[in-house]
């Protein structure tokens, strides 16, 4: 796991100091590299091979590779070509330089793993960004007439080039509360596609799918599919254990963390568990399972476990700070917990960290997208592969009362018929997109021209026709989303994140079962059936709490801070009116209170006014200034 930013075309003496706003990504080891027409600064975070010969570039034959990420399987790989290539280090980046020249981008198909990529190929002149296939590794790029400037993370270009915040891409982040592939806040700023490459060669410059599975529907007994489900599990899992430094794990008590450290735990391998306990949780949603159930497990197990405190007052002294750190604002608490959980897992040295994520994808199991399956089968392709242009009708002239539960929900189920792809990247969206009407036409024409491509892509891969589908572009959306939160949070804190649910062969073949089969009797109720006498029942039938934080519990009972907090947003509200909507400023601004019933919408506009603050205008200097103060003093 590391770090780089770099640039295909005239050498850029600057490359080297942008490596610096992005050390974080690689503390141990820095380095400049250049040639004829590239530049690279590579920050490594020691993983796999701890001594200086694990550092990067590696070369083979004029070619040379910087990897941000992890090749599982490099022990089988060097083993099977032995006799062609001697590796003289440890490292699971040795063979990848040695593998393209051997198969070109072909070699790609035969690693497990999660990358960034950079390969300059000087023998043929080409030189490549490449990155996974569900996009766990971020890599950005901006394209300046016949140079390309890349990087890890959006920061590292701040100083090589102008960035513009893009107005109708900020809108379209409100929309969805996520932002589709492959779209930034920043104009002319994108990513590379999951599972695709940019190759650069003299003044061509072309974006390519590399990643092409064929997925065929596949009718199996259940005890087949438990079979082979288990095995392609606990290779997963075992590949993942693959480190030179100390491994842990995010423990929430629901059923994908929690498959996971059973899994850990058949491998003897010993493992620290990290569970966030967040005061005033239960009476927000209901349940504690996230921290109760994990330590009742760990008990029960003799293991070890560190406990991370995520109260109001962390989130009042942290909120600026985190705000401050990402380059796209954060639309949602939960994804705070992942910055609490990386500090307490570096204190505790703790340099890898594995996650669930994927296991909604494969399983089916997002309860906002339910509604889906309404649609049937033999109509999929039709909805999904409209050429019709957005056009104004009653779907732009409408502006329900998001409060009224009878009209939004008739809003939504006439753009799922009539505009599913529009409906599946909006789901996860908080419903402030509804007070936006004077920027819907043009969000939406946005959302629709992303979700084509990624749609084309999707449907190019499959076989037959199955609801599988709508999980599997959730790469583009959902999963996106949460891995760029999981790969920022983490490495903020220079930790390395794992997610054993997204190896490739696992993630493909539950996208060969059907989705009727994994969701038969409730959500996600194959996985629980799978489960079964491998985990505790108090585990499989836990209800699930969600991610959010009880802000709205926090704040009540603290009326100055809330009024305090109301009086700054309606102070800055000029922000929303400036950079998303101006119908959307003229209702909050009307109504001069803008906290819901959750405090969800609150969190959104209040992180988004306070990320405007320190990215647009940079009004906001102390980003280790706490929320109170801010709030007061702004």
């Amino acid at each position: 796991m590391c770090g780089f930013v770099g640039k295909f075309g005239k050498i850029d003496n600057r490359i080297k100091v942008a490596g610096d706003k992005i050390i974080h990504r690689g503390p141990d080891m820095q380095a400049f590299n250049s040639g004829k027409d590239w530049a690279v600064q590579f920050n490594r975070l020691s993983i796999i091979d701890l001594s200086d010969q694990g550092m990067q570039p590696f070369e083979y034959d004029g070619v040379k590779v910087f990897l941000n990420g992890e090749i599982y399987n490099f022990l089988e790989l060097k083993q099977k070509y032995v006799s062609e290539f001697s590796c003289k280090t440890s490292s699971d980046v040795e063979i990848v330089p040695f593998l393209y020249r051997k198969y070109g981008m072909n070699f790609l198909n035969q690693i497990n793993g999660m990358f960034a990529m950079v390969i300059i190929d000087e023998k043929l002149k080409k030189n490549f960004l490449v990155r996974d296939r569900y996009g766990k590794k971020p890599l950005f790029f901006v394209r300046k007439k016949n140079e390309v400037f890349f990087t890890s993370e959006i920061k590292g270009l701040k100083g090589l080039i102008e960035l513009e915040f893009d107005k109708l891409s900020l809108a379209t982040y409100f929309f969805c509360g996520l932002i589709p592939q492959p779209l930034t806040s920043y104009k002319n700023v994108y990513s590379i596609f999951p599972g695709s490459y940019l190759c650069v060669e003299n003044d061509k410059i072309i974006q390519k799918s590399w990643y092409s599975p064929k997925i065929a529907t596949e009718v199996k007994n259940f005890d087949t599919i438990k079979r082979e489900f288990i095995d392609l599990f606990k290779k997963s899992v075992k590949l993942r254990l693959r480190s030179d430094v100390p491994v842990g794990i995010f423990l929430s008590g629901g059923l994908d963390s929690t498959a996971i450290f059973q899994a850990i735990k058949e491998n003897n391998k010993k493992i620290t568990a990290l569970i966030c306990t967040i005061p005033d949780k239960e009476k927000f949603s209901g349940t504690n399972t996230d921290s109760d159930l994990p330590k009742k497990l760990c008990k029960e197990n003799g293991h070890d476990f560190i406990e991370t405190v995520f109260d109001y007052d962390y989130f009042n002294k942290n909120l600026v700070n985190t705000i401050g750190f990402t380059d796209e604002f954060i639309p949602n608490s939960g994804s705070l917990i992942f910055y609490a959980l990386s500090e307490t897992a570096k204190k505790n040295g703790i340099k890898v960290i594995m996650t669930g994520a994927g296991g909604d994808e494969i399983f089916g199991g997002y309860p906002w997208q339910n509604k889906i399956r309404l649609l049937p089968n033999i109509f999929i392709n039709n909805f999904l592969q409209s050429k019709k242009k957005i056009s104004k009708n009653f779907l732009f002239k409408m502006s329900f009362n998001t409060d009224n539960f009878l009209l939004r929900k008739i809003q939504k189920m006439i753009k799922l018929f009539f505009y599913t792809r529009i409906w599946h990247a909006e789901t996860y969206g908080s419903g402030l997109s509804d007070f936006m009407g004077d920027v819907k036409q043009e969000v939406y024409e946005k959302i629709d021209s992303c979700a084509e491509k990624y749609f084309d892509y999707t449907n190019s891969l499959f076989v037959s026709n199955d609801f599988n589908k709508f999980n599997f572009a959730n790469v583009f959306t959902t999963l996106n989303f949460q891995n760029y939160n999981f790969d920022i949070a983490c490495m903020k804190n220079s930790v390395e994140n794992r997610a054993p649910f997204l190896d490739y062969e696992i993630f493909e073949y539950m996208m060969k079962i059907p989705d009727k089969e994994k969701n038969r009797q409730g959500i996600k109720s194959i996985f629980k059936n799978l489960l079964r006498g491998k985990l505790p029942e108090y585990i499989i039938n836990a209800k699930k709490s969600g991610p959010s934080l009880p802000l709205n519990i926090w704040i009540e009972s603290r009326p100055e801070v809330k009024k305090k907090i109301n009086n700054f947003i309606n102070r800055n509200l000029f922000y929303i009116r400036d950079y998303l909507s101006e119908k959307l400023y003229y209702q909050l601004n009307k109504s001069k209170n803008i906290f819901d019933k959750k405090y969800v919408r609150a969190f959104k506009i209040l992180s988004f006014i306070i990320w405007a603050k320190i990215n647009i205008d940079k009004s906001i200097t102390n980003k280790s200034i706490t929320l109170e103060e801010l709030v007061a003093e702004y």
